[in-house]
């Protein structure tokens, strides 16, 4: 999983309070409503367990090829209030990865303290679970990513060329 947008990212360190300038408004919800956690919807207090709830939602729709919510938007926001009263409501479909299916539920439930902390944790539970190192970079992987750079670096620079 790679992460792209940081558009609603910032400091969590109380420290930097007085320096940053907060983009929302206390009690109001700001991301894509089907990756937000059940506080965060309601306009709670959010901390870095509702990114851990955000993955979550990815590795179950990953690993199922569905949303865990459904995939009718007003449905999809109903079933995810509602587990902030009424307990997990998710839809099931067949897991293609069983090792991450009991992570991915942790990381969906409805109480931020029953979740992962960190996704430091998650990284390391999902390590434990396959047994197989997952996570970790291999030679072949690393010399893939430096030719995939190059490659890029190649192209883009030959780009006003060729136009």
């Amino acid at each position: 999983m790679k992460i792209l947008d940081f558009g609603l990212a910032r400091p969590i360190d109380d420290g930097l309070r007085g320096t940053t300038t907060r983009l929302t408004q206390a009690g109001t919800a700001a991301g894509t409503p089907g990756y937000m956690a059940p506080e965060q919807l309601s306009g709670g207090t959010v901390d870095p367990r509702a990114d851990v709830f955000a993955f979550g939602v990815l590795a179950a729709e990953m690993a199922t090829g569905e949303h865990p919510f459904g995939s009718d938007p007003a449905e999809m926001i109903r079933r995810m209030t509602s587990l902030m009263s009424a307990g997990p409501v998710m839809r099931s479909g067949a897991w293609s990865a069983p090792d991450v299916q009991q992570i991915a539920l942790r990381c969906l439930r409805a109480a931020p303290e029953e979740r992962f902390a960190s996704g430091i944790e998650v990284a390391a539970a999902l390590r434990a679970a396959t047994g197989t190192g997952f996570g970790t970079v291999v030679e072949p992987s690393l010399w893939w990513w430096q030719f995939h750079q190059a490659a890029i670096a190649v192209s883009i620079v030959a780009m006003p060329a060729i136009a």
